[in-house]
């Protein structure tokens, strides 16, 4: 199960151009996380007008590697900057009013950081929040773990032959004013401008673009269910997801059969259908998605599986802090209705993360998960459940009272009761939260 979740999660290897290319005019986030891509690209802007006068080191930036740590209010990157495959130095431009200064920084940790960032071929996030060193500075970190191979000929994490190393890159904001380096042990800011560590307070700047245009994004509500009535009715979604309703008729033998997925990005496009197996489908890097939506064939059981619950958490890892159940994994079934237009009825859930951030880390990271007796544990708790008629529809299957039961079972023995949110969209778009009553029962809330 571990190495389905790195699968899951993070573990790419983007191919890199190399330092003999000129600079990117295009920007697109390689990185692990969600940026500030208003800032980064109104930076590149500046630097490509001004690069002549910028540019005091050896190698080019990798604009599409480049980190705003968790700020989104135009302040502040850090950019790698790269020769021959390496990293040789870190840009930092912070902006103070309506300058924007560049800085080269040398600093060993940071330049680990991003080497492990562009050139690691495993890499995953660790969660980390921002901490406190005392009242006036605030800080945030971004943490990463590389796989560390004990032979380069045999790479793979699935092998075991390694370990897992972190890689960091921390920065603080002292009294409003930006500190790129280390805060030492009096929460005073230790620098990081310039190759030696320490501002230019000569340096002039340069002027920040006043406007450009805000990139695309779905709205981004508090409310679960303000949260879900957004993603239910973006066209882009809802246009994938009718397809994968049709893929949850077809029966094994016809031509499409199997499970299907999409995925949904930050800036609300969606991917092309992924074509899966009998009952899986391979998801990529979750790095800048929202989540994704999949279907289960007619012979399967129509509610998340174990393996749903754990992919879905890598979708949450990916996101902002404080914004955790930005993150969902949805999912479409369908069940014979001899009343329905069209001789079926369709099952559309979504779950989310509702823990934080500590027990989202603990679930992905420290928990030894055994699939197999997970798969089983869910597979006797379908046929026992079969066995009352409370739980089955007329053709022997679960019926929603069944699979909602199954799922909330499942987080029980999973250690996740009450971290995990399950809400069903019916077909005339209104959304239900899910919840158990006092009795045990399943009970649907519906969303206003």
């Amino acid at each position: 199960m571990i190495s389905a979740i790195l699968a899951l999660s993070s573990c790419v290897h983007d191919e890199v151009y190399s330092s003999a290319d000129t600079v990117s005019k295009e920007y697109i986030n390689k990185t692990l996380w969600k940026q500030d891509e208003k800032y980064i690209k109104n930076i590149m802007t500046v630097y490509l007008e001004n690069e002549k006068d910028i540019r005091k080191s050896n190698g080019v930036p990798f604009w599409d590697y480049a980190t705003t740590v968790n700020t989104f209010d135009e302040s502040f990157l850090m950019v790698p900057v790269v020769e021959n495959k390496r990293v040789v130095s870190v840009l930092q431009v912070p902006r103070k009013g309506s300058k924007v200064h560049f800085y080269y920084s040398r600093i060993s940790k940071q330049i680990n950081f991003f080497q492990g960032l562009i050139f690691a071929k495993h890499k995953k996030v660790v969660f980390s929040e921002s901490d406190y060193a005392n009242k006036a500075i605030i800080c945030t970190t971004q943490i990463m773990a590389v796989w560390l191979p004990n032979d380069e000929s045999d790479p793979d994490p699935e092998s075991g032959n390694g370990h897992w190393g972190t890689r960091s890159v921390r920065v603080c904001k002292e009294e409003k004013e930006l500190c790129a380096g280390i805060v030492n042990e009096f929460g005073q800011c230790d620098g990081g401008g310039d190759g030696d560590g320490g501002d230019d307070d000569d340096d002039p700047g340069y002027e920040y673009p006043e406007e450009v245009e805000e990139p695309t994004q779905l709205p981004n509500p508090k409310d679960p269910c303000e949260k879900t009535k957004a993603i239910s009715t973006d066209p882009a979604v809802t246009e994938k997801v009718g397809t994968l309703k049709e893929k949850s008729k077809i029966k094994k033998g016809q031509p499409g059969y199997g499970e299907s997925a999409v995925e949904i990005n930050n800036d609300g496009t969606t991917s092309d259908i992924i074509p899966g197996g009998d009952h899986e489908v391979k998801l990529g890097s979750s790095a800048g998605k929202k989540g994704a939506y999949h279907n289960h064939t007619p012979t399967g059981v129509k509610m998340f599986s174990p393996a749903d619950i754990l992919s879905m958490l890598t979708y949450s890892l990916t996101q902002p802090i404080g914004n955790l159940s930005n993150g969902f994994l949805g999912m479409v079934g369908t069940e014979k209705c001899g009343t329905c237009p069209d001789g079926y009825k369709y099952h559309n859930y979504i779950i989310r993360f509702s823990g934080n951030s500590q027990e989202l880390e603990d679930y992905l990271f420290k928990t030894n998960w055994d699939e197999d007796a997970l798969d089983e544990y869910y597979g006797d708790r379908v046929r026992e459940m079969k066995n009352n008629s409370l739980n089955i529809n007329e053709y022997g299957r679960l019926n929603n009272n069944g699979l909602q039961k199954l799922f909330f079972d499942m987080l029980k023995i999973m250690g996740m009761e009450e971290k995990v949110t399950l809400q069903k969209i019916e077909d005339n778009g209104l959304v239900q939260n899910i919840i158990l009553d006092n009795a045990g029962n399943p009970s649907p809330i519906q969303c206003p």
